[in-house]
This record gives structure tokens, sequence and C-alpha cells, in this order.
């Protein structure tokens, strides 16, 4: 899924003979026997073209850089060489990968194998000195969709041409951008200008801002992707959140300084912005792509009716007022606090709530602009959820489910929600076989397939988010992220691969990455029951800021199943049986976390 820097990494003692993984001593208590490969991979199709292609680079190039990574395919019935001498890094399916020095001028690498077919790439070596050119518009701002009040203060910016001449259209008025920097002509130079925005009487959607270049003697126009509404003099902008769940920051410029997760339908005004987030009243930063401005709406919130029942795996409290106010609800231990911003009107919870499983006593604090509510848990819980409903928030407590082990259906009225990384037109990580062959997206799909017949083979009632996303659309966060609420799922997995840069001959293994520090054990149980029936490397279990993995509900986590810019780990990834074990361990993790 992403790049990483270079480092050596230690073998495990998990072994693979053949094809049949052979657990060490320490290999975790619930791993099982498994014997359904063709059941759990049926239909299941892998590309990897089993024939001599150098995918990276897959066409001639020049480069200032003094070392390349070539990577490709080849026959795995033939030896491989290059120049004469032999490619070591070749997986079991043939891809290859080599890393290799360039002299200044031209670098010819000729391949070669025993069935007589040769691939050339020739890799020229510049002196530098040449800046990259370009002929368009790109990054006009608003990138996302923006509202701003007339009278403020707005910067118009983009990346263009150094030497073209840069209009902005903005409700019929136009303005010249001008270049931040000097450069050659040609070079991809920022244009930017702060103008004040112009009057509107009345809120209005004015869609996009245009953008106008003159260069070398042509005129082209350009959209803003970001559509803009436009606020009369002294209004105040309200937004919505349309994303799931997603986080608000501390400092708008540090995406680790995360003050709170926020969910869907939540509403505040907006005291502040920049060319990418809102700060809103409550203090937070929030991404402009997460919300979307709203109308007619109160961010006061005075609360007037409380309801508390249990349902059949968990029990909620309702809070009934006038808004829909953000809620920071967080666990530390065995509190479960709700920080309710601009909220008042309580001072109690229902009599009944001497009935819960859950919670043994509270406690209510009102301060001037929010209100905290405290609950101890008397017993272990899987998670909570904040919900709305028009003006109705509900807070969602989930008993945590139980598994048992000595079942042939251990996970029995466990929901688990997997994602498959990446999809439609992100194709995430490509990999050794660049587009010759199965990108991420590809495999974390038929991943996903298998571990679905996997997990349903032991009980387990599964949701799968975006399974078949249109090519040419790009998948969401809401897509990706919503199932798991809906369903209310005990845990949900983000699949995924790992990508490293420079000579990636040798970076590889499993690492799993969760937000919530309760979430750990969970993680933790998946990562050691994939390396023990994989035989890959155990790297990590670790705390990151993803927003997949921002589900206060149930364990969530993100698992990087192995390194697909490693040809070796990439033909074991994207084969059958490399399937078929990840999923295995996955679905033992999964076992033994709940029981």
């Amino acid at each position: 899924m992403k790049k990483r820097s270079l480092n050596i990494l230690k073998k495990i003692s998990a072994l693979t003979v053949g094809i049949v993984t052979v657990l060490s001593l320490t290999a975790p208590a619930y791993a099982r026997t498994y014997n359904d490969i063709d059941n759990i991979m049926r239909g299941i199709k892998i590309n990897i073209p089993q024939k001599l292609i150098i995918a990276s680079p897959a066409k001639d190039i020049t480069t200032t850089a003094s070392t390349y990574y070539i990577s490709g395919t080849s026959n795995p019935n033939y030896n491989l060489t290059c120049n004469g001498y032999d490619v070591s890094a070749v997986g079991k399916q043939g891809s290859f990968a080599t890393f290799v020095d360039l002299d200044f001028g031209i670098n010819t690498f000729t391949f070669a194998q025993g069935d007589g077919s040769t691939a050339t790439v020739k890799i020229t070596r510049s002196q530098g000195g040449g800046a990259t050119k370009t002929n368009t518009v790109t990054k006009m701002q608003p990138e996302y969709a923006s509202a701003f009040v007339s009278g403020d203060t707005v910067t118009l910016k983009c990346v263009a041409p150094y030497g073209a001449s840069i209009q902005a259209t903005v409700m019929g008025n136009t303005y010249e951008l001008s270049p931040v920097s000097s450069a050659q002509n040609g070079t991809p130079t920022t244009y930017k200008r702060d103008i004040t925005f112009p009057s509107v009487s009345s809120v209005q959607n004015i869609g996009s801002i245009k953008y106008t270049m003159t260069y070398n003697g042509n005129t082209k126009t350009y959209l803003s992707d970001g559509k803009v509404t436009a606020y009369p003099q002294g209004a105040t902008i309200y937004v919505e959140v349309i994303d799931p769940t997603t986080p608000l920051l501390n400092d708008p410029d540090n995406i680790d300084d995360v003050m709170c997760a926020v969910r869907l339908g939540a509403v505040d005004y907006v005291v502040d912005q920049n060319a990418y987030r809102y700060k809103l009243a409550c203090g937070g930063w929030i991404n402009k792509v997460s919300v979307e401005p709203i109308q007619n709406i109160k961010t006061t919130n005075h609360v007037n009716e409380i309801n508390f029942y249990k349902t059949l795996n968990g029990e909620t409290i309702t809070f009934t007022g006038n808004s829909r106010p953000i809620v920071d609800s967080y666990q530390t231990g065995d509190t479960l606090e709700l920080k309710m911003y601009h909220t008042s009107g309580f001072s109690s919870l229902p009599s009944n709530i001497n009935t819960s499983e859950a919670i043994s006593s509270y406690s209510i604090e009102n301060y001037n602009d929010y209100t905290l509510l405290k609950l101890k848990l008397k017993k272990e819980i899987s998670g909570h959820v904040v919900n709305y409903d028009g003006n109705t928030i509900s807070l969602y407590i989930k008993y945590k489910a139980k598994a048992n082990p000595n079942s042939s259906q251990p996970l029995k009225n466990i929901t688990i929600a997997i994602d498959p990384g990446h999809g439609g037109i992100d194709l995430g990580a490509t990999g050794v076989t660049h587009t010759s062959g199965d990108s991420e997206c590809h495999i974390t799909a038929n991943a996903a397939i298998a571990l679905k017949r996997r997990l349903e083979s032991l009980g387990a009632n599964v949701v799968v988010a975006n399974i078949n996303p249109d090519p040419k659309a790009k998948t969401t966060y809401y897509k990706r992220m919503q199932p798991a609420f809906i369903n209310n799922a005990d845990l949900f997995i983000s699949l995924h691969c790992n990508s490293a840069v420079g000579d990636a001959r040798k970076p590889n293994g499993v690492e799993v990455y969760y937000y919530y520090s309760r979430h750990r054990a969970a993680a933790e149980s998946v990562l050691n029951n994939v390396v023990a029936h994989t035989g890959r490397t155990k790297r990590k279990a670790q705390q990151a800021v993803y927003r997949v993995t921002f589900n206060s509900l149930a364990p969530a986590m993100l698992l990087e199943m192995g390194f697909i810019s490693n040809p070796k780990e990439y033909d074991e990834l994207n084969s059958r049986w490399g399937i078929f074990n990840t999923v295995n361990g996955i679905a033992d993790g999964i076992i033994e976390y709940f029981s």
C-alpha cells in the first residue's frame, strides 16, 4: 500500500515445505488444518504473465538517478540472466527484479532465458539540470467542495507552465494570477492570487472556478475539481459530515495529531479554513472532502428526551434534542466518555439504566459549550458507536462476541466486515509486474473473496465492502467503511499489500495497523497467525492513523499481507496457496481473539 525505506529483515522460524506450511512450536493455539483449497479458491483468477517482460521501465527512459530497480516477469522454467549474469531475485512464478547502477549516458540491459526469449531496455542517465516540463494546468483550487463568505480573502491557486498567462474567473470576475517564483519556461510552477470574494445576497452554488491558460499561442480552459458555495457577508457556514467516520485534527498541518473521530451526520459551524480543511467551532480541523455545506441547521443542542433500551447484542442510550452536534466518544480502560459539543439540557439518565449489563454507574458534567457523560463499565465490551437519526443522537454499546474454538463453526453468530484495499481506478501498489500482471487491488480482491469463504465455513456472517467496484470510478471511504457500521460488525479488516522503494528485493513480511489501543490484541492475533500459516517474516503490529481503522464499534485493523515490490514475495502472495494460507491465518487469528 505505501512505500517504505529499506531495512534488513530477520527471518522467522516457521518453515514452508512444498505447499504445506509447517508451524513451529510457538504457533498460536488456534491454528487449524485446512484441506479445502479447491473450494476456497474456486473461480479466483490470478494474472502473472509467465513470459519474459520488462515491466519497469516498460520502455527506454532518461533519468538523472544513479540506480534503477528493473522488474518484470519471466518463464519460471528457465534461468534468467541480465547482460550475461544470473538474476537471483526471481519468484516461483517467474517475477523478477534487479537493482542496477547507472553510468552517465546510455545503459543497455538485455535479459535472456534458455527458451531463446530476450528483452532489452535502455536507460539513459543524464547530467541533470533539465527541469521537468508541462503544458497543462493542474491542482486548481479549490480541489474539494468549499464554501466562501462574501468579503473574505480567498486564495486562487494552480500549477501551470512558467511563462504562461493564467486567469481565474469567479462569478463573472476575472483575475490574473502570478507565478510565485521564477523558473525556466515550461517548468511546472505555482500561480496564485488572493482575492476578496465577490458579494452575494443569498447562498448560491456557483460551481467550479474556471482557469484559463494562454501559452505558446494556444488558449485552454480548466475547471477546479471542487465546487464552490457562496455565502452573504456576515453569514455562518454550517457543514455536515458525509463520511462514515473521519478524524478531527488539532493541527491542520499534522494528520497524525488527531483530536477525535466524528461520525456521519454530525454538524458544526466553520470558524476558519485553509485550502484543504475547515476549522470547526468545537476546535478541530476537518477535511473538506469529508463534509458538505448545509443550510437551515442549528448547532446548539438542548436535549429534551433520553431513553435507554437493550438489544440482542448490546444496549443503546438515545438523546433527542434540536440538533445533531459533534460527539467525541472515547474509551479509556473501564470508562467510556461522551463529550457532546454545544449540548445542554440533561443532568441524569433514565432510571432503567440500572438494568444495563455493561454500565455500573455514570456521572454528568455540564460546561459552557459541552456536556461530558462518563459511563463506568462493568464488563469488557466490543466497542461503541455514535449514530445520528434526525436530531436524535444514539450511543450503541456492543457486547463482545465469543467464539467456540471447540466447534466446527467457532465463529457462529459473529459478523466480520472485510475491505479489499483500493479498487476501481485506484490500483494501489503495482508491484514488480506493474500493469502487466495483478496489482494490489487485484490481490486484495482475490484475498477478500477467499477470506469470505473461509470465515463462512467457520460459521461467521461476512460483509465484503466494494468487492466489484466500477473500474472507472474512485472508491470512497463511505463504500469501504459504512457496511461495517450498518451491520454492527464484530471485527473489521482492511486487506492491503506493501511496497518498498530503492532496492526492494529484500523488504518482506507481514505487518498490521490499528488506531485504538484496545484493538491491539486483535491485531496481534491476526499478525501471529498469518505469519504462522504463511512462513512470512513477522514485522509489527503498530498503532497508526489510517482512516479505515477509525472504527470504535469493534476491533479494526489494516493488514499489510506482504511486499509486492519483492518478486519472491509477490509470487507467493499472488498464488493459490499463498492466498489460501493467508486467509487461513487471518481466520485463526480471529478465532483466537474471540476465544
